[in-house]
């Protein structure tokens, strides 16, 4: 059986997409999503497996293929649906999982034939049993069979060229410790927080394509004796890494050492809000402690911080945008992420917005964090986007940039690892990036170039000294690459009150027939078109 794997593209920017970085280096994109190619992994070997990427490959609508599958974030729940919507009109039955079908799965079964609610590791064989036989199911509920995570096979690498990213994913852990209102995290994978072997995590990063990558997990350090663990193995490792953990590691000394030598090179931080009371109403309690410290210790030690910041909170102002930008300053923060508040399914926060009519999303892509679709108090939509932006140009200004790194490369060792490339790349992505900031137009990014690059020295490598002028230049493009949007037309999303209970309480594929009405009727197996694909190329017609 074939089966294709499409990993939908995002109709418009987003922080993370890096394009300018990945173009530089001569990659098609900046990061693969770690979960298909550890879906094709799942699959049993008889199987033929093709991964496809729809940011710059072509579907094959027409190609023959038996099933395909679909994955993707709710912003990416538009595509993903147009995807197998077309798939489904040539007679291909299409499987979809991932946040979205496991947060929304009735709006999902609308444009697929089952659904995989939660993790795929103790449902996804079963599910292909099923399909061979005609009788796949509508719904398979991995959020009633979660993995211990102790017999996760590692991502099928092989079936992605290494050329085409930058950054390869590695998951070490699943869930978080702590259960903020705007995330969904406890709801797509429980309440318990699960660790993987060691030895296993080791492995996967040794079969890697590339030197750089990022931890895909919520909060690396939600168990603090695996995380030493697994940091003392990886030390000396000639790899960089980034992650996503809570402040807290600001204040363990010893952690940030050990992660400092396994070759940490940034850590992905939530600090969402200054206003004391908002981080209350958030949930997040350990943000009570001290940021400016935090960044501090982390930085000191080497390590860059991106800083992640929510606006449009009821605690927010419009002097908020300019008090984040002058603490950024002031605390010399690397990075910065900036998001708007809204509430997406499996949030605490959607059913409470809901409940006092102010939720206001006109579109799914709408919830990419760069949208105003909860209503504020005092400020109107346009007021808090038009604040997003500015406060994106202000801290990703040359100047801005040039006064925190200078400041941050004075002090602690910045001693980090860039990525494995041969000779002949390294000399043409040296020249293309020294020209990208010496090139005339613009002396504010030549004063950014040179003040990094007279940092080099017996404390700063030249492989700092490179990530710096990478990330900064892919960061400010972005920032600067960001225009108002059309007020939004039509009517707001309707959202069902399934939404709005955790997932574990959800009934859903344990009473029945889903009751969903689909404009093409679902194919619970092979269609007579891939069954004759599947002869054909078994008899190699």
């Amino acid at each position: 059986m074939k089966i294709k794997l499409i990993t939908p593209r995002f109709g418009g920017r987003h922080f993370w997409d890096l394009a300018g970085l990945a173009e530089l280096l001569g990659r098609r994109a900046n990061n693969l999503q770690l979960a298909l190619p550890t879906v094709a992994a799942l699959t049993p070997p008889e199987h033929e497996v093709v991964l496809v990427d729809d940011r710059f490959e072509d579907l094959g609508l027409d190609e023959p293929v038996d099933l395909v599958g679909v994955t993707g974030m709710t912003c990416y729940a538009p595509r993903a649906f147009a995807i197998a919507d077309a798939f489904r009109a040539r007679g291909v039955p299409v499987v979809m999982g991932g946040p979205h079908a496991t947060l929304a799965p009735y709006e999902t079964l609308e444009h697929v034939d089952a659904v995989v609610i939660g993790e795929a590791e103790n449902v996804w064989p079963q599910l292909l049993e099923d399909f061979e036989a005609g009788r796949m199911k509508e719904v398979y509920r991995g959020v009633d069979a979660r993995s211990d995570l102790t017999c996760r096979p590692p991502p099928r690498w092989g079936l992605v060229p290494a050329t085409d990213y930058v950054f390869f994913g590695v998951e070490a852990t699943r869930g978080c410790p702590f259960d903020c209102s705007f995330c969904s995290i406890k709801q797509i994978y429980g309440p318990a927080y699960r660790t993987r072997p060691v030895d296993d995590v080791l492995a996967e990063i040794a079969a890697a394509p590339g030197n750089q990558l990022f931890f895909t997990d919520d909060n690396l350090i939600g168990n603090k004796r695996f995380a030493k663990d697994l940091f003392t193995a990886l030390d000396g490792a000639d790899i960089s890494w980034g992650c996503q953990m809570s402040i807290n590691v600001g204040f363990m000394p010893d952690m940030l050492q050990r992660m400092k030598r396994a070759g940490c090179f940034f850590i992905f931080v939530g600090f969402e809000t200054l206003d004391d009371d908002a981080v209350e109403a958030m949930g997040k309690k350990v943000n009570r402690l001290d940021y400016r410290q935090a960044i501090a210790n982390i930085q000191g030690a080497g390590i860059h911080v991106v800083g992640s910041f929510i606006v449009g909170t009821d605690h927010d102002d419009p002097t908020t945008f300019a008090r984040i930008a002058d603490f950024v300053q002031l605390s010399r923060l690397s990075f910065v992420m900036v998001n708007i508040l809204n509430s997406p399914p499996g949030t605490r926060l959607l059913a409470d917005m809901e409940e006092q009519g102010r939720n206001r999303v006109y579109g799914y892509e709408e919830l990419d964090g760069a949208h105003a679709t909860v209503t504020h108090p005092t400020m109107s939509r346009d007021e808090i986007e038009a604040g997003f932006r500015w406060l994106y140009r202000e801290v990703y200004g040359w100047d801005a940039m040039r006064e925190r790194f200078t400041a941050s490369l004075a002090e602690g060792t910045w001693q980090q690892n860039s990525m494995t490339l041969s000779a002949r790349e390294t000399v043409r992505i040296g020249a293309a990036l020294v020209w990208s900031y010496l090139r005339p137009g613009d002396p504010a990014r030549r004063r950014f170039f040179w003040a990094i690059v007279r940092r080099l020295g017996r404390r700063v490598n030249l492989d700092t000294v490179v990530n710096i002028l990478l990330m900064a230049r892919a960061f400010h493009d972005f920032a600067h690459a960001l225009e108002p949007r059309p007020a939004p037309a039509g009517d707001p999303i309707v959202f069902r009150p399934e939404y709005m209970v955790p997932v574990d309480e959800q009934v859903i594929g344990r009473d029945g027939d889903t009751g969903v009405v689909r404009a093409i009727p679902r194919m619970p197996g092979p269609s007579d078109r891939t069954a004759r694909a599947t002869r054909d190329r078994a008899t190699g017609r």
